[in-house]
């Protein structure tokens, strides 16, 4: 029988991933109103990394190894810098609602470059059928923001969304055949500063 307190634990962490996920897109709409789109997520992550990294290293955790950093400074690009840039970006066009919807295509961008990069394998019904079902199940969250997709005035921010989920699927298969010796949460403290200059320089 699983313990109680672990049990609490996961509940507690999925209720912290609906509020903080869920209202990131809603956060971001709000925060691109009163200033640059790169300069506000580029202040975030320049921020964000180094606290982490600090956190990190006072627990004992190491950095990475020389020849890692040129991998963390291309995923860091692809992943936050390029990907979360074009949909701060994007959302001065298009609603939060849309962002999500069109954000929830990220898997068939993984599962189309994947199925590029190993041959055209890798693909069956079943897969298929999975990101189906999960893409449905976004839409009829997010079904009254459908109509926007037909809206010429949304044309640029479904564009930058679109390109942004290519980075993401990009950078997410790029970071797979990776292997770094460096903890996850380290990695991704570099990620973070990197992609923070590569937004601000912008």
């Amino acid at each position: 029988m699983k313990n109680p307190k672990e049990i609490s634990r996961a509940y507690l962490a999925w209720v912290a991933i609906c509020v903080i996920w869920g209202t990131t897109y809603l956060a971001i709409r709000i925060g691109v109103k009163d200033l640059p789109p790169m300069l506000f997520t580029g202040f975030r992550w320049i921020i964000a990394g180094p606290l982490l990294m600090l956190v990190l290293l006072l627990r004992g955790y190491k950095l990475p190894k020389a020849d890692e950093y040129k991998h963390l400074i291309i995923i860091g690009i692809l992943l936050l810098g390029i990907t979360n840039g074009l949909v701060v970006v994007a959302e001065k066009w298009i609603p939060s609602g849309l962002t999500a919807l069109l954000i929830s295509t990220l898997p068939f961008w993984v599962v189309f470059l994947e199925w590029i990069i190993s041959g055209f394998n890798k693909v069956n019904r079943l897969i298929i059928l999975g990101l189906i079902l999960g893409f449905a199940g976004i839409a009829v969250i997010f079904i009254d923001d459908i109509q926007y997709l037909l809206d010429p005035k949304n044309l640029i921010g479904i564009t930058l969304i679109t390109i942004a989920m290519i980075s993401w699927a990009g950078g997410s298969l790029y970071s797979k055949r990776i292997t770094f010796s460096t903890a996850p949460l380290m990695s991704a403290s570099f990620q973070m500063v990197f992609a923070g200059i590569a937004q601000t320089i912008i």
